[in-house]
């Protein structure tokens, strides 16, 4: 991320960097999860590119050349929209977020108003 933000202030001239943002104000809005698997010739005529959609979910196979070999890359493109260091801490340790919604799940399942479950519901979406 610091490389990122040297290039932007060197890209819009900010020598005293007072217009570049700092780096935990920033808003990570899409990002791609990847995997690849090497390919040999055979695989890499047969194999299509693909584009599925599913549940909300961008799903993307094709063939992609890097320097002297090819590879089948999958990935699923994801949003996030949300401060980089929560986003971050999501991508690198899903399980946290996971844990959180179950807590969520258990006090509201506690709670035996229905006007508090909806208060408890409307704290956590704000």
């Amino acid at each position: 991320m610091g490389q990122v933000r040297d290039r932007i202030t060197f890209h819009i001239d900010d020598p005293h960097e007072r217009i570049t943002p700092q780096i935990m104000t920033w808003i990570l809005k899409q990002f791609d999860i990847n995997k690849d698997v090497e390919l040999d010739f055979k695989e890499e005529l047969t194999l299509p590119d693909l584009q599925i959609e599913y549940i909300g979910k961008i799903f993307r196979m094709y063939i992609k050349h890097l320097e002297n070999k090819s590879i089948y890359r999958i990935e699923e493109s994801r949003i996030a929209s949300k401060p980089i260091l929560p986003a971050l801490t999501n991508i690198f340790n899903p399980q946290k977020e996971i844990e959180q919604k179950l807590d969520l799940i258990i006090k509201i399942l506690k709670t035996d108003n229905r006007l508090q479950k909806e208060n408890i519901l409307v704290e956590h979406l704000i």
